[in-house]
């Protein structure tokens, strides 16, 4: 009985622990997303000016 309680626990606790590292990992890529997506348009312009 007791090892199956450890055993779901440490289940639980996992996603308890996943759910908010994977919602983080997609905000940082989205803002990476978006970040570098700027620097590039802000680039590009730059290098239209300079050209």
């Amino acid at each position: 009985m007791l090892p199956v309680f450890a055993h779901s626990f440490q289940k639980e606790w996992y996603q308890f622990l996943l759910v908010p590292l994977v919602e983080f990992g997609c905000e940082s890529i989205c803002l990476g997303r978006v970040y570098v997506s700027r620097n590039l348009s802000i680039s590009s312009r730059f290098s239209s000016l300079f050209a």
